[in-house]
């Protein structure tokens, strides 16, 4: 989602490049894409764990806030796998407008589902919302409606094409070597200008969040401290995925903030920074996924060494072993203790 440079094929814009300048564009274009290769695959496993592990684990699926967590890790999964693929084709081929389709609607979406993450805690601690859950019927056809609605415009325009690396909203030429001022428009208009609109809200949010929980657990007496910070454990867990995003876009921000008041190529330095964070996403929610929930990860722990819990898991029977069972394993004894005190913290 990047412009690269203005270099395809051995071509450049500037009729008198040098060689070494135009050996120089080459490798960055390449220090570029192989970037965005390893940030997206890494983006990409990363999220299809979150995925599998939530789909597998039936007490996760049955928690709104790890459905959320599902919803967001399929955006960033198909964002990522759409960014491993290079069109390299100036004309709009099917494929290339296809790309830029997926770029469009699943980064916009990847945006869109932390901040109904982020809503949905601020209602759940500041208005004391009871049926939190009923946010989710709201917030699927919402987020379809708007990432489908906001990727319409590049395509009636004929902007959808190859921008270097990748098809997106094309905002140079590479025929006539000039800008595409009304691709940089829509560039800020359908996705720039709602990203940053997104980050403000959450980064809100959040400190509402974080100063209503801070001042809720100070006027509480020292026996209801205990149960409201295993209750606020969850919440302070689930800003993560806010904090993750602001950091996969804060570097390209600064890169359209340079290119709007220079006019001029950022340096390769912060182009390369764009391009990893902004793919990273997914795995970055996958090490937040991890560290935060031990519960599923001793769910999966005991399906993995335990054979007679995975029989009873392939039966749709209860998550622990029953009591008294003699073929109890070691690493089921270990987690269950910790399965059971989670389920109430798990709860927005």
């Amino acid at each position: 989602m990047v412009h690269t440079g203005i270099r395809y094929d051995n071509a450049t814009c500037s009729e008198g490049e040098s060689t070494e300048s135009v050996f120089e564009l080459d490798r960055e274009e390449s220090a570029l894409r192989l970037v965005a290769y390893i940030s997206s695959a890494l983006s990409m496993f990363g999220s299809a764990f979150i995925i599998f592990a939530i789909l597998l684990s039936k007490v996760q699926r049955a928690k709104y806030p790890a459905r959320l967590i599902l919803y967001l890790a399929v955006s960033n999964w198909f964002f990522s796998i759409t960014t491993l693929f290079d069109i390299p084709a100036l004309e709009n081929t099917v494929d290339c407008t296809i790309q830029a389709w997926t770029i469009s609607i699943f980064a916009t979406q990847s945006y869109l589902w932390t901040l109904a993450i982020t809503s949905s805690l601020l209602r759940a601690i500041i208005y004391k919302d009871k049926n939190i859950e009923k946010l989710e019927k709201v917030f699927i056809p919402l987020v379809w409606i708007f990432s489908v609605a906001i990727s319409i415009p590049p395509q009636v325009f004929g902007l959808y094409g190859y921008s270097g690396g990748w098809c997106w909203i094309v905002d140079f030429d590479f025929n006539t070597c000039t800008r595409q001022e009304l691709g940089d428009l829509l560039r800020f208009a359908c996705f720039y200008i709602p990203l940053w609109l997104c980050i403000v809200l959450v980064v809100t949010m959040s400190s509402v969040v974080l100063t209503s929980t801070r001042r809720q657990l100070s006027l509480a007496s020292k026996a209801k401290k205990l149960s409201m910070r295993a209750k606020f454990s969850l919440y302070f867990h689930m800003l993560g995925y806010p904090l993750v995003m602001c950091l996969c876009w804060v570097f390209g921000t600064a890169n359209r903030v340079v290119e709007a008041v220079t006019d001029a190529r950022p340096h390769i330095a912060l182009l390369i920074l764009q391009v990893f964070f902004s793919n990273l996403q997914g795995f970055l929610n996958c090490i937040l996924f991890g560290l935060t929930n031990s519960t599923i990860i001793k769910e999966i722990r005991q399906m993995c060494c335990s054979p007679s819990l995975s029989k009873e898991r392939r039966g749709d029977s209860e998550l622990a072993v029953p009591e008294g069972s003699e073929g109890r394993s070691s690493c089921s004894k270990e987690g269950e203790a910790e399965i059971d005190t989670g389920k109430n913290a798990d709860k927005l």
